[in-house]
């Protein structure tokens, strides 16, 4: 989103709106209509679909339908965003090979921060000045060569995070390397995705061992999902398995297997 506003803000539409549509949180069902409406507020500047690889087949369809309704008089820049490779998605038949084509026009990839290490001086240093307003904000080396040691699964997300966390536990005096949290997965807030949260723990499984990830991944984190979905249901298996899509011998074999109680 940052390079999307960036682009708007030196580009030659800057003096135009910059909207931003997060498409997953568009209900389906008024979709289209949203979008359209979207569209017209951009017009002379610029408009971010955000999280493109996430919309659904139906949605993807509603998106399509919203740009070519734009029509040859509407002046905009159209921007996309996703974490998630539209190439690999269109292969899988999950992404509409139409729609990818009209945003494609010219990709631009953004580095995850392991792959751009001299950015992390600067920008740790501009997270403790907002930590530390008037403040000491000077890194120590070996507090930076700590942090440019990492792997970075949650990118500048999870060093502002370091960064405060350091801040609040060194209470005002210079941080040292054990000031850091331990490396491992990003908080879950609400600003971190399902996306970011899977690959960070893939990335850390990995390394730790590199067999039966799929069946480890399964055991953390379907029990939390069955619990739940139970517990929203009040323990009615029926219901329960309907939800998720399940059938009752599949889900009734998945309690046991998990030890839950129902």
């Amino acid at each position: 989103e940052l390079v999307a506003r960036a682009l708007h803000r030196y580009g030659s539409r800057r003096d135009g709106p910059f909207v931003t549509v997060p498409l997953p949180s568009l209900s389906p069902s008024s979709a289209e209509g949203d979008l359209v409406a979207q569209f017209s507020r951009a017009e002379g500047g610029a408009i971010l679909l955000d999280e493109v690889g996430d919309a659904s087949p139906e949605l993807q369809v509603q998106l399509l339908r919203a740009i070519e309704a734009r029509g040859p008089a509407f002046d905009l820049r159209i921007l996309a965003t996703t974490q998630r490779p539209l190439t690999d998605l269109v292969g899988a038949g999950s992404f509409r090979e139409d729609l990818f084509f009209r945003l494609n026009a010219f990709p631009i990839r953004v580095p995850p921060l392991r792959d751009r290490t001299d950015d992390i001086a600067e920008l740790a240093a501009h997270f403790l000045r907002r930590g530390r307003p008037g403040g000491d904000s000077r890194i120590a080396p070996e507090v930076l060569a700590a942090l440019r040691s990492r792997a970075w699964p949650g990118n500048v997300r999870e060093l502002r995070n370091a960064v405060e966390h350091a801040v609040i536990v060194s209470r005002g005096a210079p941080i040292r390397a054990e000031h850091l949290p331990s490396p491992g997965m990003p908080a879950a807030t609400p600003a971190t995705s399902l996306h970011e949260v899977v690959t960070c723990w893939s990335e850390i499984e990995m390394a730790r061992s590199p067999s039966d990830l799929h069946e480890r991944f399964l055991h953390a984190a379907e029990p939390a999902m069955l619990r739940a979905v139970l517990a929203q249901c009040a323990g009615n298996r029926a219901a329960a398995a309907s939800v998720l899509g399940i059938d009752r011998a599949t889900l009734r074999l998945k309690l046991r297997r998990y030890g839950i109680e129902a």
